[in-house]
């Protein structure tokens, strides 16, 4: 068999249940695995170790990417600056203060958000914001 070629195996080493797979096909096939890096023989301890160690580095990566985010978004949040999809019904001001919507125009006339006859599911359908 021919050798495996990647430009980046970052993307499926972030997952284990991927990545580790893919060495002991390619150990089994007698494939190499070739990235930017070099090249990779996943039936020499070497090449196991080596590629272990690159899918072990690369799903750390990811968390630590993924803690990172939502490290920014907890500081954005403790400042203030954080803003979430409102649920129906309320709205922003220009200064980013939620304020309830006092009426809708709906098919029917006008209703008030309080008491909106619609139902949930024929409220986006029916009732215009």
């Amino acid at each position: 068999m021919g050798p495996i070629l990647s430009i980046d195996v970052t993307r499926l080493a972030r997952n284990c249940t991927d990545w580790y797979p893919l060495p002991d096909i390619c150990r089994l096939r007698r494939c190499l695995i070739a990235d930017r890096d070099g090249v990779y023989d996943p039936s020499t301890p070497n090449g196991r170790l080596l590629l272990g160690l690159k899918g072990a580095i690369y799903e750390l990566e990811l968390h630590t990417i993924r803690s990172r985010l939502t490290a920014g978004l907890l500081a954005k949040a403790e400042r203030g600056e954080l803003a979430v999809m409102l649920p129906i019904g309320l709205m922003r001001d220009p200064s980013y203060v939620s304020l309830r919507i006092p009426t809708w125009p709906c098919k029917g006339g006008s209703v008030s958000s309080s008491s909106c006859s619609c139902s949930c599911e024929a409220l986006p359908k029916s009732c215009e914001r």
